[in-house]
């Protein structure tokens, strides 16, 4: 898991690490899922955000 710089959003590297969800950070704490983006090779490993 990474969270961007402000806090706002949080990505999270799923489905075996060849994927990644994108939530919304609300106010609450509570997070709202934005997109899940497929596509990454099989094996990467990690995750960052800026």
């Amino acid at each position: 898991m990474a969270l961007n710089i402000g806090s706002r959003f949080l990505y999270v590297q799923i489905g075996g690490g060849t994927a990644v969800a994108s939530f919304r950070v609300e106010h609450d704490g509570s997070l709202t899922l934005i997109d899940t983006d497929e596509g990454l090779p099989f094996g990467a490993q990690g995750i960052a955000a800026k």
